[in-house]
């Protein structure tokens, strides 16, 4: 008799009286330490750039590249694992979780894309696109460097100066 009557929306996000998943993630999301959370699973994901001497073996033999080839495939990974300005021009006037969000996408693309030729799931691609498959999935490990170096919303950068 005593209880509130319950809407839909709150039934949604777990009821009235049970724990409100929905505000908790919420929370979570917009919390000062997600952004970092983020950035290390996104250079975990990125971390493919040091196991290229692993995966270019397969590549070589699978697509029928030679030496030369490869060892331009291996510059444009180098390449975009140093195009830092691009990660530092788009988070310096984008949110955070947009970074983090194209970082997410350009690295699972650019992966997927050279799974996809290498297990032949695609037609064999040129060379061009190879390089700029690897290219692209490589540069979103410069991505979350930025939101790294930026204090998490609610502290001050001149905290312990």
């Amino acid at each position: 008799m005593g209880e509130a009557p319950t809407t839909t929306a709150s039934a949604a996000r777990g009821g009235s009286r049970g724990f409100d998943i929905f505000g908790f993630t919420v929370h979570v999301v917009r919390g000062r330490w997600f952004s970092l959370f983020a950035s290390f699973l996104i250079m975990a994901g990125a971390g493919a750039t040091y196991l290229f001497g692993v995966y270019s073996k397969d590549i070589k033999s699978s697509l029928g590249y030679d030496q030369t080839t490869l060892n331009l495939l291996g510059f444009f990974k180098d390449l975009g694992a140093n195009v830092g300005v691009l990660s530092g021009l788009i988070a310096e006037v984008t949110p955070t979780w947009f970074v983090l969000l194209v970082g997410s996408a350009m690295n699972f693309t650019g992966y997927l894309m050279i799974w996809l030729a290498v297990t032949g799931k695609i037609g064999k691609p040129k060379v061009w696109q190879m390089c700029l498959y690897i290219c692209s999935g490589i540069i979103p490990r410069t991505l979350p460097i930025p939101e790294l170096w930026s204090p998490p919303s609610g502290t001050s950068r001149r905290a312990g100066a």
